[in-house]
């Protein structure tokens, strides 16, 4: 019998291969926050050069050879690239885990290209499971997501999540120019998940296309 369920990680990597595709042309990539860097390697394709950084290097040793590494605080701290240098951008669930996100946004926008592509992705603050767990008073934030404790990772809280309108409005703030929300509903294959329920507000995660 045919498995129709669409994993999270299988949902994310779908709509991240279609963004990789649609921006073969775009060569130096970034990613701010990469972490292991299992999403930062779906770009690594077209012949592009791929750039990352993290306050520490938790890169995965399979890929690490393959991403450019810079290891810094970018909470706190200045990107260490030249400005207009990058042509893509990318920041995966990384916004929410920040007090103050507008240096890293400043950042972004200072270092990529004029016409340069930002892709930035972050759950939905009215996802199913987190609308429910707040209505119940069960979920305030800033909270810990699985076994993480501010002794294990300082950074691990959520702080903040986000609407779509919410983060728009903060990129369009920070100079970004808003091309496009992709809404990920995990569940049933079709589109991301279930696209049947875009028009509903409890998709999972958002991902959004800016333009400097």
């Amino acid at each position: 019998m045919k498995n129709n369920i669409i994993k999270h990680t299988n949902c994310i990597r779908r709509a991240l291969k279609e963004l990789s595709y649609q921006y073969r042309d775009k060569k130096l990539f970034l990613d701010v926050g990469c972490g292991v860097g299992t999403r930062t390697i779906i770009f690594d394709e077209f012949n592009r050069q791929i750039c990352g950084v993290d306050r520490m290097d938790w890169r995965d040793k399979g890929i690490a050879g393959k991403i450019a590494f810079k290891e810094l605080d970018f909470m706190r701290s200045d990107l260490p690239f030249e400005s207009n240098l990058f042509d893509i951008a990318f920041s995966f669930d990384v916004i929410e885990h920040l007090c103050q996100p507008q240096k890293m946004l400043d950042e972004i926008h200072r270092v990529i290209k004029v016409g340069g592509i930002f892709i930035i992705g972050t759950p939905n603050r009215y996802r199913m499971l987190g609308l429910i767990l707040q209505l119940l008073g069960l979920r305030k934030f800033p909270y810990y997501p699985n076994d993480a404790t501010v002794n294990s990772d300082p950074y691990a809280a959520h702080v903040r999540e986000f609407t779509a309108t919410e983060l728009k409005k903060l990129l369009n703030q920070h100079g970004f120019k808003i091309r496009k929300t992709h809404k990920l509903f995990y569940g049933l294959t079709g589109g991301y998940g279930l696209h049947k329920f875009f028009n509903l507000p409890l998709y999972h995660n958002m991902l959004i296309e800016c333009q400097k």
